[in-house]
Protein backbone atom coordinates (compact mmCIF):
# COMPACT_ATOMS: atom_id res chain seq x y z
CA UNK A 1 0.00 0.00 0.00
CA UNK A 2 1.22 3.82 -0.67
CA UNK A 3 0.02 4.98 2.88
CA UNK A 4 0.96 4.27 6.68
CA UNK A 5 -2.84 4.86 7.59
CA UNK A 6 -4.60 2.86 4.88
CA UNK A 7 -8.14 3.94 3.29
CA UNK A 8 -9.82 0.14 2.88
CA UNK A 9 -12.93 -0.37 1.03
CA UNK A 10 -15.85 -2.95 2.48
CA UNK A 11 -18.55 -4.08 0.51
CA UNK A 12 -21.87 -5.73 2.27
CA UNK A 13 -24.95 -6.79 0.38
CA UNK A 14 -27.21 -3.57 0.11
CA UNK A 15 -30.41 -3.91 3.19
CA UNK A 16 -28.38 -6.05 5.17
CA UNK A 17 -29.35 -6.11 8.83
CA UNK A 18 -26.15 -5.00 11.19
CA UNK A 19 -26.22 -4.94 14.66
CA UNK A 20 -22.54 -4.94 14.90
CA UNK A 21 -19.66 -4.44 12.90
CA UNK A 22 -16.54 -5.81 13.90
CA UNK A 23 -13.24 -5.15 11.64
CA UNK A 24 -10.28 -6.89 13.25
CA UNK A 25 -6.91 -6.45 12.12
CA UNK A 26 -3.57 -8.17 13.39
CA UNK A 27 0.10 -7.40 13.13
CA UNK A 28 1.23 -10.69 11.48
CA UNK A 29 5.00 -10.66 12.75
CA UNK A 30 3.65 -10.68 16.25
CA UNK A 31 -0.29 -11.78 16.18
CA UNK A 32 -0.72 -8.39 18.40
CA UNK A 33 -4.79 -7.31 16.92
CA UNK A 34 -7.18 -4.32 17.54
CA UNK A 35 -10.85 -4.15 16.90
CA UNK A 36 -12.23 -1.14 14.90
CA UNK A 37 -16.13 -0.78 15.75
CA UNK A 38 -17.55 -0.08 12.65
CA UNK A 39 -20.62 1.52 13.96
CA UNK A 40 -19.06 3.40 16.85
CA UNK A 41 -16.30 5.26 15.21
CA UNK A 42 -17.36 4.91 11.22
CA UNK A 43 -20.97 5.04 10.63
CA UNK A 44 -23.52 4.02 12.77
CA UNK A 45 -26.65 4.18 10.38
CA UNK A 46 -24.52 1.76 8.40
CA UNK A 47 -26.99 -1.01 6.41
CA UNK A 48 -25.01 -2.48 3.68
CA UNK A 49 -23.18 -1.31 0.57
CA UNK A 50 -20.20 -0.14 -0.49
CA UNK A 51 -18.34 1.90 2.26
CA UNK A 52 -14.32 3.54 2.96
CA UNK A 53 -12.85 4.15 6.22
CA UNK A 54 -9.44 4.70 7.52
CA UNK A 55 -7.32 2.43 9.79
CA UNK A 56 -5.06 4.66 11.69
CA UNK A 57 -1.97 4.10 13.90
CA UNK A 58 -0.75 1.20 12.25
CA UNK A 59 3.26 0.99 11.75
CA UNK A 60 4.97 1.67 8.30
CA UNK A 61 6.01 -1.69 5.69
CA UNK A 62 4.43 -4.12 8.24
CA UNK A 63 1.76 -6.58 6.99
CA UNK A 64 -1.64 -7.15 8.33
CA UNK A 65 -4.41 -9.47 8.13
CA UNK A 66 -7.88 -8.17 8.39
CA UNK A 67 -11.51 -9.75 9.08
CA UNK A 68 -14.80 -8.44 9.06
CA UNK A 69 -17.47 -10.33 12.26
CA UNK A 70 -20.93 -9.03 11.32
CA UNK A 71 -23.70 -10.16 13.82
CA UNK A 72 -27.73 -9.16 13.10
CA UNK A 73 -31.09 -11.03 13.80
CA UNK A 74 -30.31 -14.14 11.78
CA UNK A 75 -26.68 -14.95 13.46
CA UNK A 76 -23.02 -14.11 13.36
CA UNK A 77 -20.81 -14.11 10.05
CA UNK A 78 -17.27 -14.37 9.60
CA UNK A 79 -15.87 -12.62 6.30
CA UNK A 80 -12.68 -14.12 4.57
CA UNK A 81 -9.03 -13.64 5.63
CA UNK A 82 -6.76 -10.38 3.47
CA UNK A 83 -3.78 -9.35 4.14
CA UNK A 84 -2.24 -5.91 2.90
CA UNK A 85 1.29 -4.57 3.87
CA UNK A 86 1.64 -0.88 4.71
CA UNK A 87 3.76 2.15 3.45
CA UNK A 88 7.71 1.35 3.18
CA UNK A 89 8.96 4.73 4.89
CA UNK A 90 12.98 4.15 4.28
CA UNK A 91 14.35 7.36 3.00
CA UNK A 92 16.38 6.69 -0.07
CA UNK A 93 19.87 8.17 0.98
CA UNK A 94 23.20 9.74 -0.52
CA UNK A 95 25.72 10.36 2.22
CA UNK A 96 29.74 10.84 1.91
CA UNK A 97 32.01 12.18 3.69
CA UNK A 98 35.41 13.27 3.05
CA UNK A 99 38.46 15.22 3.71
CA UNK A 100 39.11 18.84 2.23
CA UNK A 101 41.39 20.25 4.10
CA UNK A 102 43.87 19.32 6.78
CA UNK A 103 41.65 19.76 10.00
CA UNK A 104 38.56 19.85 7.75
CA UNK A 105 35.84 17.40 6.00
CA UNK A 106 33.15 17.74 3.45
CA UNK A 107 29.67 16.38 4.07
CA UNK A 108 27.06 15.26 1.39
CA UNK A 109 23.67 13.99 3.01
CA UNK A 110 20.64 14.02 0.22
CA UNK A 111 17.58 12.22 1.14
CA UNK A 112 14.14 11.48 -0.46
CA UNK A 113 10.82 9.78 1.30
CA UNK A 114 8.08 7.99 -0.09
CA UNK A 115 4.72 10.31 -0.12
CA UNK A 116 2.82 10.18 3.31
CA UNK A 117 6.30 9.45 5.29
CA UNK A 118 7.80 13.18 5.52
CA UNK A 119 11.22 13.87 7.11
CA UNK A 120 10.65 15.32 10.44
CA UNK A 121 14.02 15.85 11.59
CA UNK A 122 17.54 15.35 9.70
CA UNK A 123 20.85 15.79 11.83
CA UNK A 124 24.32 15.23 11.66
CA UNK A 125 26.35 13.78 14.89
CA UNK A 126 29.98 13.30 14.82
CA UNK A 127 32.56 13.03 17.38
CA UNK A 128 36.35 11.20 17.56
CA UNK A 129 37.34 7.69 19.65
CA UNK A 130 38.51 9.64 22.23
CA UNK A 131 35.46 11.89 22.88
CA UNK A 132 32.59 11.36 25.34
CA UNK A 133 30.01 13.54 23.37
CA UNK A 134 28.93 14.30 19.87
CA UNK A 135 28.46 17.19 18.39
CA UNK A 136 25.43 18.15 16.39
CA UNK A 137 24.39 20.28 13.07
CA UNK A 138 21.09 20.46 12.36
CA UNK A 139 19.76 19.80 8.49
CA UNK A 140 17.69 20.56 6.24
CA UNK A 141 15.25 18.23 5.34
CA UNK A 142 16.27 17.36 1.29
CA UNK A 143 19.75 17.75 0.31
CA UNK A 144 23.07 19.46 2.43
CA UNK A 145 26.49 19.70 1.38
CA UNK A 146 28.19 21.05 4.56
CA UNK A 147 32.03 21.34 5.70
CA UNK A 148 33.11 20.99 9.29
CA UNK A 149 36.60 22.56 10.02
CA UNK A 150 36.96 21.90 13.61
CA UNK A 151 38.38 18.19 13.80
CA UNK A 152 41.78 16.88 15.18
CA UNK A 153 44.43 15.12 12.90
CA UNK A 154 44.64 11.03 14.07
CA UNK A 155 41.77 9.73 15.54
CA UNK A 156 39.47 7.76 13.97
CA UNK A 157 35.67 10.13 13.38
CA UNK A 158 32.25 8.39 13.37
CA UNK A 159 29.74 10.92 11.72
CA UNK A 160 26.33 9.61 12.10
CA UNK A 161 23.80 11.02 10.01
CA UNK A 162 20.11 10.73 11.48
CA UNK A 163 16.91 11.05 9.82
CA UNK A 164 13.67 10.68 11.55
CA UNK A 165 9.87 10.49 10.77
CA UNK A 166 6.66 10.27 12.55
CA UNK A 167 7.14 6.32 12.88
CA UNK A 168 10.96 5.39 12.85
CA UNK A 169 14.44 6.65 13.05
CA UNK A 170 17.09 6.13 10.42
CA UNK A 171 20.87 6.94 10.98
CA UNK A 172 24.07 5.84 8.70
CA UNK A 173 27.51 6.06 10.01
CA UNK A 174 30.77 6.82 7.81
CA UNK A 175 34.21 6.79 9.25
CA UNK A 176 37.16 9.09 8.52
CA UNK A 177 40.77 9.35 10.06
CA UNK A 178 42.50 12.42 9.30
CA UNK A 179 46.05 11.48 8.59
CA UNK A 180 48.42 13.68 10.61
CA UNK A 181 50.72 16.29 8.96
CA UNK A 182 52.78 17.82 11.60
CA UNK A 183 55.44 16.31 13.30
CA UNK A 184 58.35 17.00 15.73
CA UNK A 185 59.72 20.56 15.68
CA UNK A 186 56.68 21.92 14.08
CA UNK A 187 55.58 25.24 15.59
CA UNK A 188 51.73 23.88 16.18
CA UNK A 189 49.58 24.32 19.09
CA UNK A 190 50.47 27.71 20.75
CA UNK A 191 54.40 26.32 20.56
CA UNK A 192 56.65 23.56 19.42
CA UNK A 193 56.05 20.20 18.97
CA UNK A 194 58.78 18.64 21.39
CA UNK A 195 57.54 15.04 21.44
CA UNK A 196 55.25 12.74 19.75
CA UNK A 197 54.08 9.82 21.43
CA UNK A 198 53.51 6.46 20.45
CA UNK A 199 49.83 6.94 19.21
CA UNK A 200 51.42 9.19 16.38
CA UNK A 201 49.63 12.39 17.05
CA UNK A 202 49.55 13.43 20.99
CA UNK A 203 52.52 14.55 22.54
CA UNK A 204 53.84 17.39 24.45
CA UNK A 205 54.49 21.13 23.50
CA UNK A 206 57.08 23.20 25.06
CA UNK A 207 56.12 27.43 24.83
CA UNK A 208 58.40 29.73 22.65
CA UNK A 209 61.99 30.19 24.35
CA UNK A 210 60.90 34.00 24.38
CA UNK A 211 58.31 33.05 27.04
CA UNK A 212 60.87 31.08 29.09
CA UNK A 213 61.25 32.92 32.71
CA UNK A 214 63.57 32.27 35.34
CA UNK A 215 61.75 31.66 39.00
CA UNK A 216 61.95 30.44 41.96
CA UNK A 217 60.05 27.32 42.84
CA UNK A 218 58.21 28.64 46.27
CA UNK A 219 57.99 31.17 48.69
CA UNK A 220 58.95 28.57 51.39
CA UNK A 221 60.14 24.81 51.94
CA UNK A 222 56.70 23.80 53.27
CA UNK A 223 56.28 19.88 52.79
CA UNK A 224 53.59 18.55 50.16
CA UNK A 225 50.71 16.77 51.24
CA UNK A 226 52.01 14.62 48.18
CA UNK A 227 55.59 14.49 47.63
CA UNK A 228 55.84 14.35 44.10
CA UNK A 229 58.86 11.92 44.29
CA UNK A 230 57.61 8.71 42.75
CA UNK A 231 58.53 10.19 38.63
CA UNK A 232 57.30 6.39 36.91
CA UNK A 233 54.02 7.80 38.88
CA UNK A 234 54.23 11.34 39.04
CA UNK A 235 55.09 11.93 35.47
CA UNK A 236 52.43 13.83 34.27
CA UNK A 237 53.54 17.54 34.41
CA UNK A 238 49.96 18.87 34.12
CA UNK A 239 48.65 16.95 37.46
CA UNK A 240 51.52 17.68 39.30
CA UNK A 241 51.00 21.43 38.64
CA UNK A 242 47.59 21.30 39.70
CA UNK A 243 48.25 19.68 42.51
CA UNK A 244 50.72 22.35 43.13
CA UNK A 245 48.56 25.22 42.63
CA UNK A 246 45.76 23.43 44.62
CA UNK A 247 48.15 22.83 47.96
CA UNK A 248 49.37 26.85 47.89
CA UNK A 249 46.06 28.40 47.29
CA UNK A 250 45.18 27.19 50.44
CA UNK A 251 48.35 29.23 52.53
CA UNK A 252 49.68 32.55 52.12
CA UNK A 253 52.92 30.71 50.41
CA UNK A 254 52.75 30.71 46.81
CA UNK A 255 54.89 28.60 43.76
CA UNK A 256 56.11 31.37 41.10
CA UNK A 257 57.14 28.74 38.78
CA UNK A 258 54.41 26.80 38.77
CA UNK A 259 52.15 29.41 38.84
CA UNK A 260 53.58 31.41 36.07
CA UNK A 261 52.96 28.14 33.74
CA UNK A 262 49.57 27.66 35.00
CA UNK A 263 48.48 31.14 34.40
CA UNK A 264 50.68 31.89 30.89
CA UNK A 265 48.10 31.81 27.96
CA UNK A 266 49.05 32.68 23.97
CA UNK A 267 47.25 32.08 20.68
CA UNK A 268 44.32 31.23 22.71
CA UNK A 269 45.87 27.94 24.36
CA UNK A 270 45.57 28.51 28.32
CA UNK A 271 46.00 24.74 30.06
CA UNK A 272 49.53 25.14 30.47
CA UNK A 273 51.57 23.39 32.73
CA UNK A 274 55.12 23.11 34.50
CA UNK A 275 56.67 19.56 33.10
CA UNK A 276 57.41 17.11 34.54
CA UNK A 277 60.94 15.62 35.32
CA UNK A 278 60.39 13.26 32.35
CA UNK A 279 58.29 15.70 29.85
CA UNK A 280 61.60 18.41 31.10
CA UNK A 281 64.23 16.15 30.13
CA UNK A 282 62.33 15.28 26.54
CA UNK A 283 61.58 18.97 26.26
CA UNK A 284 65.76 19.70 26.41
CA UNK A 285 66.67 16.90 24.62
CA UNK A 286 64.77 18.01 21.83
CA UNK A 287 66.36 21.11 21.97
CA UNK A 288 69.87 19.81 21.58
CA UNK A 289 68.51 18.27 17.80
CA UNK A 290 69.87 19.83 15.03
CA UNK A 291 66.42 20.31 13.39
CA UNK A 292 66.07 23.17 15.89
CA UNK A 293 69.60 24.74 14.14
CA UNK A 294 68.61 28.45 13.45
CA UNK A 295 66.36 28.69 15.91
CA UNK A 296 66.13 30.33 19.06
CA UNK A 297 65.61 27.30 21.23
CA UNK A 298 68.43 25.42 19.67
CA UNK A 299 71.08 23.96 22.48
CA UNK A 300 69.86 27.46 24.24
CA UNK A 301 72.27 27.09 27.28
CA UNK A 302 75.60 26.48 25.03
CA UNK A 303 77.56 29.16 26.62
CA UNK A 304 75.84 29.34 29.62
CA UNK A 305 76.86 28.76 33.50
CA UNK A 306 75.84 25.77 35.06
CA UNK A 307 73.64 27.76 37.27
CA UNK A 308 71.93 29.82 35.09
CA UNK A 309 71.07 26.66 32.46
CA UNK A 310 68.66 24.79 35.07
CA UNK A 311 65.02 24.41 34.76
CA UNK A 312 62.67 23.40 37.28
CA UNK A 313 60.28 20.36 36.98
CA UNK A 314 57.29 19.82 38.94
CA UNK A 315 58.54 16.72 40.66
CA UNK A 316 61.11 16.20 44.14
CA UNK A 317 64.28 15.52 43.70
CA UNK A 318 65.01 13.83 47.21
CA UNK A 319 63.66 14.46 50.59
CA UNK A 320 66.15 16.58 52.69
CA UNK A 321 65.29 17.38 55.96
CA UNK A 322 64.67 20.63 55.38
CA UNK A 323 61.91 19.80 52.13
CA UNK A 324 63.80 22.27 49.93
CA UNK A 325 65.33 20.18 47.55
CA UNK A 326 63.07 20.19 44.12
CA UNK A 327 63.78 18.21 40.62
CA UNK A 328 65.27 20.42 37.90
CA UNK A 329 67.39 19.04 34.64
CA UNK A 330 69.96 21.02 32.44
CA UNK A 331 71.74 20.87 29.10
CA UNK A 332 75.59 22.37 29.35
CA UNK A 333 78.22 20.05 28.84
CA UNK A 334 76.19 17.21 31.15
CA UNK A 335 72.71 16.70 31.52
CA UNK A 336 70.49 15.22 34.38
CA UNK A 337 68.10 12.61 33.32
CA UNK A 338 64.32 12.00 34.59
CA UNK A 339 66.00 8.76 36.61
CA UNK A 340 69.13 10.42 38.47
CA UNK A 341 67.80 14.01 38.39
CA UNK A 342 69.18 17.27 39.70
CA UNK A 343 67.86 19.54 42.13
CA UNK A 344 67.43 23.04 43.31
CA UNK A 345 66.92 25.07 46.45
CA UNK A 346 63.22 25.76 45.46
CA UNK A 347 62.51 29.28 47.59
CA UNK A 348 66.27 30.83 46.60
CA UNK A 349 67.65 29.19 43.31
CA UNK A 350 65.55 30.86 40.23
CA UNK A 351 65.35 28.31 37.48
CA UNK A 352 63.91 28.84 34.08
CA UNK A 353 60.18 28.16 34.06
CA UNK A 354 59.29 26.11 30.89
CA UNK A 355 55.19 26.46 29.85
CA UNK A 356 54.50 23.51 28.57
CA UNK A 357 51.11 21.92 27.26
CA UNK A 358 49.50 18.09 26.25
CA UNK A 359 48.31 17.55 22.46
Amino acid sequence: MSEVNPTLDIQIKDRTDVNSLIIKYTRVNDDYSKELNFLNEVDSDYNGGEKSFTISQLLPKTTYSLKMLLQNDYGEFESNEYTFTTLNDTPSITYSVTKSEDNSVDVIANFTTPDGASISRAFLEYKNQEENSYKSIELSLNSNSISINDLVQGPQYDYKLTIQNEWNTYTNNEYLILPVTYKVGDEMFGGIIANIDNSGYHGIVMSKREYWQQKIWSTNRVRLDVDLHDRDYYKDGQFNTNHIIDFYTNTNDNAPAAEYCFNFSVNGYTDWYLPSAVELVEILEFTQLDINEGTSHYKPFNGESRINSYCWASNIWKESDDYSRLASAWYYGYNCNSNTGCYGTRDTDFFWAIPTRKF
